[in-house]
């Protein structure tokens, strides 16, 4: 309850609250901006590059020229819905007043097929986002057409205008040429183009062997409308080279862009019926085995290892195979940097490992396959998400099969991005996240920070677990090492029989101490990502602690004479005076707790602080007691024994290094 009064009081808290989402939003703001900046020097420099053509070439068709050259280097390998990436292709240019014989016979150049064998296909874009040879450029222009005429997208036609890009495939009719001919070879002559009768289709040719997962094409047929698919059968096999006995499974590929589609072709069903038209792709394989498992995915028991999940399922279907394509993603996968302390650091520039994933892996698929890489266990890999505006990872790692896909662990802020973050664990991730992390921050004797301690304990542990654990990992502090100042303690065995050490836990905040946590207080309830846990062994007076003893708090602080406010600096600690205990006592014990010189003390002043009124504490023989109220619960709004001072130092070496300046608040994105 003082936890969540402290979180929603605190001024501190509450801004960081507010800004995170800001800074976020921030953050994105600029990615996008660079996202732009970038775009528009791309266009820039595509805008130069284009008023240099027109400058040189401008009365010149740029033609893009596929071939049947141009779609088997590309499918299987970097594409393999489709056909073609016509940006890659070759090009040529030729004068706009020159006509398409020219053109033949500069492809004769480069390709070695005859005018008369070159059949020229203008491509299309249809409705299901494909984009296909259409139609035989001899259709509507023969060989003495000037280029300047030939038009492919039908707006220009119908305005009349120059197309200064024309996208073309060859397809070579005859005895395909050997190669490009000879540099003086003559040029031939030769007219006239193969015809294409109404009836008769142009068919793309792909093949599927599922045992390599691997696609080729395998060529082009020219079939009837009246044709079915037994009429196509001895086509493919002869394409494919393979037995006029084997079995073949025939598709149509359809679509990819939106969704993957693939349709079986009937056996008597003719191609008209099937709606097939020029363009088409037809897929086919070799029909699989009765007793073949069309599938072997199998869902995990809920205590299996990861290791045990394979990667993905055999593709042994056409669809299954294209529909692995499609959510197929090259994942890159960083070490989470050691300094990141999830929300802050920027990610380390070391090459990350680039692994290929499908988006519908399950968590299960997707550590098997990192761990598999990494060469460890995927029960110990946690991974954490990458946040794609900020280019930093996500403030939180994902638990242990907290999201159901790779899609899902890639898509940020409706974002995907092709980055994850990785750690290595010493242990199983389930077995981590049955146990609460808690950092502790151990103070000595002489209130300094020694060290900073992670324990790593079970969820339902108890603050006294914790401090057994604390006092394992470390030693109990040298006698006359310097005094310490209870509430909630916890005995422990000390060393070499001297007794047993009595811990406590507090936390803190802005210098100040809020709580001492009762030893029965679950671990869970802690919060150390916000406070400072601080944890100490009680100086022995505390363990004969009279009736009339008081437990006081005691922080440094200056003040501030223009704005009449006190501030608090360095670490506070707990002291324990008695009755009749006089300032020169308390000053004497204060000395020797903080290690400081005579000079040191005699230049501090020494008060009791009370809701921001200074009483100071100048007569040696004062009692310190009765300038406290009788009762208290040691919170935060209790009176202090205030120790004034310049923010130079507290007397310990190590603090005087430091202690100019407060901790500062850290604002996540």
């Amino acid at each position: 309850g003082d936890q969540h009064a402290h979180e929603a009081a605190c001024p501190f808290v509450v801004c960081r609250r507010m800004m995170a989402p800001l800074h976020a939003r921030c953050d994105g703001l600029q990615s996008r901006c660079n996202q732009l900046e970038s775009e528009c020097q791309r266009l820039r420099a595509q805008n130069q590059q284009l008023q240099e053509w027109v400058a040189t070439d401008g009365d010149c068709t740029l033609v893009r020229l596929a071939t049947d050259k141009d779609i088997t280097a590309e499918i299987g390998q970097e594409r393999f819905f489709d056909l073609v990436t016509l940006e890659k292709i070759p090009t040529l240019r030729i004068k706009k007043e020159l006509t398409v014989l020219h053109l033949k016979q500069d492809i004769w150049r480069m390709t070695g097929a005859r005018p008369s064998q070159q059949r020229l296909w203008l491509w299309a874009k249809r409705q299901n986002h494909t984009y296909r040879p259409d139609r035989p450029l001899q259709l509507d222009c023969d060989d003495h057409t000037a280029m300047m005429d030939v038009k492919e997208d039908t707006t220009a036609q119908q305005n009349n205008k120059f197309q200064q890009e024309l996208r073309l495939y060859l397809e070579v009719v005859g005895t395909p040429p050997a190669g490009p001919p000879p540099a003086d070879a003559p040029v031939p002559e030769d007219e006239g183009y193969p015809q294409l009768p109404t009836n008769q289709i142009l068919l793309f040719l792909k093949f599927y062997e599922p045992a390599g997962e691997a696609l080729s094409f395998v060529g082009t047929h020219i079939a009837s409308h009246t044709d079915t698919l037994t009429d196509l059968l001895p086509v493919l096999r002869r394409a494919k080279g393979l037995p006029a006995s084997q079995q073949l499974c025939v598709y149509e590929e359809v679509e990819f862009e939106t969704s993957v589609r693939f349709e079986l072709l009937s056996e008597h069903r003719s191609l008209k019926d099937a709606e097939l038209q020029s363009g088409d792709i037809i897929v086919f394989q070799c029909a699989l085995p009765v007793a073949a498992p069309t599938s072997m995915a199998v869902e995990p028991a809920a205590g299996a290892a990861s290791s045990d999940v394979p990667e993905h399922e055999p593709l042994l279907q056409i669809p299954q195979f294209f529909e692995h394509v499609k959510n197929r993603v090259v994942v890159h996968v960083h070490r989470l940097p050691p300094q990141h302390s999830h929300g802050q650091g920027v990610r380390e520039k070391e090459r990350a490992m680039e692994i290929t994933m499908d988006k519908r892996w399950t968590y299960d698929q997707v550590t098997a396959c990192v761990g598999k890489a990494l060469g460890c266990d995927p029960l110990h890999v946690r991974l954490t998400m990458h946040n794609p505006y900020s280019d930093l990872p996500k403030p939180t790692p994902l638990k242990y099969r907290s999201v159901e896909s790779l899609q899902e662990m890639l898509l940020s802020f409706q974002k995907t991005s092709d980055i994850l973050f990785y750690e290595t664990l010493d242990m199983p991730l389930p077995e981590l996240e049955s146990k609460k992390p808690l950092k502790v921050s151990w103070h000595t004797a002489s209130t300094e920070e020694g060290r900073v301690v992670n324990l790593l304990l079970d969820k339902e542990s108890t603050v006294a677990e914790a401090l057994h654990a604390l006092a394992k990992m470390v030693p109990p502090e040298a006698p006359g090492a310097g005094e310490a100042s209870g509430a909630s303690v916890m005995d422990v065995a000390g060393a070499n029989g001297a007794g047993p050490r009595r811990l406590r836990m507090m936390e803190i905040f802005n210098h100040r101490i809020y709580k001492i946590f009762q030893d029965q207080e679950e671990i869970e309830t802690i919060n150390d990502q916000y406070w400072t846990i601080r944890a100490e062994e009680l100086a022995p007076e505390e363990l004969s602690q009279g009736p009339d003893d008081k437990l006081i708090h005691v922080r440094h602080f200056y003040r501030d004479t223009r704005m009449n406010m006190t501030h608090n600096f360095g670490d506070p600690f707990l002291l324990m005076i008695s009755p009749d205990e006089t300032l020169a006592s308390v000053r004497k014990r204060i000395q020797a707790k903080l290690r400081l010189t005579a000079e040191e003390i005699a230049a501090w002043k020494i008060a009791v602080v009370s809701f921001g009124r200074v009483e100071y504490l100048e007569q040696d023989d004062d009692v310190v007691r009765p300038h406290f109220r009788k009762h208290d619960n040691y919170s935060n709004w209790d009176d202090y024994l205030g120790l004034e001072h310049a923010q130079t130092g507290t007397g310990r070496k190590k603090q005087q290094a430091r202690s100019g300046y407060d901790k500062p608040v850290k604002i996540y994105g």
